[in-house]
């Protein structure tokens, strides 16, 4: 059985994510999301090498879902997943499109289709399933809020986890 997950995709973003918060300091607007040698420049020297830091087994399930995704496009709402990160883009014309650039840089050689002979697959919508996942591998207990509420609520914890997931996120 393989389990897809949406909120994975993110990960393909992770450079990008809320940037259109801070436009003054991302020049990416200028980005043709409807030209794919604008798309796959941008995948090549931006999203590429921070997804290549993940973790193999965060990839493989970022690639999965992806794969899932991009041939069943009508399970997904790729110009609102988009919109979701405030990434410092405009939504391209053809989201599905855009998408499989994407796909064509981070898969290459890869068909489409590499998981559909691989057994049942199964949809999941945990938006925590990237750090459960990490967790999961680097063998740390998942920190719920009941049994360790000084990381998951309190201010001053913020800057020493945040320096944690980071490290955890990568290799």
């Amino acid at each position: 059985m393989i389990i897809v997950n949406p909120n994975y995709i993110n990960q393909i973003f992770a450079p990008l994510i809320g940037g259109a918060d801070y436009e003054t300091d991302f020049n990416y607007y200028s980005i043709d999301t409807d030209d794919e040698e604008h798309v796959k420049k941008m995948a090549r020297d931006i999203l590429l090498p921070e997804f290549k830091m993940l973790i193999p087994e965060l990839q493989h399930e970022v690639k999965t879902s992806f794969t899932y995704y991009i041939t069943n496009y009508r399970k997904l709402d790729f110009d609102s997943r988009m919109d979701s990160l405030l990434l410092p883009l405009k939504t391209p014309k053809d989201p599905v499109l855009f998408f499989r650039w994407l796909w064509q840089v981070f898969c290459e050689g890869e068909p489409f289709d590499y998981i559909w002979d691989s057994g049942e697959i199964v949809e999941e919508f945990d938006v925590s399933a990237s750090l459960k996942l990490i967790f999961r591998v680097k063998g740390i207990e998942w920190p719920h809020s009941d049994n360790n509420p000084t990381i998951l609520k309190s201010n001053k914890a913020i800057p020493p986890v945040t320096r944690f997931l980071k490290k955890i996120f990568r290799r």
